[in-house]
């Protein structure tokens, strides 16, 4: 078996790469949601940058950016995606600041592990967790910063 392999989208070469690779750092939107199961999530929002510190914001929720590069001040004002895994978002009694509050739509159970998916009025997140919950009611969640991805709304490219 070969160690590396090559994603293609309508017969163009969208990434090659060892698969851990492309799961960890997919170059674009479609990479990121052809990698993994259940699939990234992408959340619609703008970036914003205050007293030095960039911020992912939309009508839900603001989280800092951590992976910051310097093609980040091109995007400042401007839509972008948030791009993170469902196992590295869990649920939280003690949130820090980052906190995001949503509502539990549905639970799939798959043996040992669960996919939860919350909602609110401007994003859609899916979570992978060994929990389960009580559809309808309010949970608070974290999201693992140092594995959150920034993309390019339009180009769908990674920027981070």
């Amino acid at each position: 078996m070969g160690h590396k392999i090559v994603v293609l989208n309508e017969g163009v070469v969208q990434q090659v790469g060892e698969p851990q690779g492309l799961y960890d750092k997919p170059l674009n939107t479609f990479v990121a949601k052809f990698i993994g199961a259940p699939s990234m999530n992408l959340i619609e929002g703008r970036l914003t940058k205050k007293n030095e510190m960039y911020r992912f914001t939309n009508d839900s929720f603001a989280v800092p950016i951590n992976n910051v590069s310097p093609s980040l001040n091109d995007y400042i004002g401007e839509k972008v995606l948030l791009g993170i895994r469902p196992g590295h978002v869990s649920l939280c009694n003690q949130c820090d600041d980052n906190g995001i509050r949503m509502m539990l739509e549905m639970v799939e159970k798959q043996g040992h592990i669960n996919v939860l998916e919350f909602k609110d009025r401007a994003s859609h997140l899916l979570v992978l967790t060994s929990h389960s919950g009580n559809i309808g009611e309010f949970y608070m969640l974290n999201i693992d910063l140092a594995r959150a991805h920034i993309f390019d709304i339009q180009s769908t490219l990674r920027l981070t």
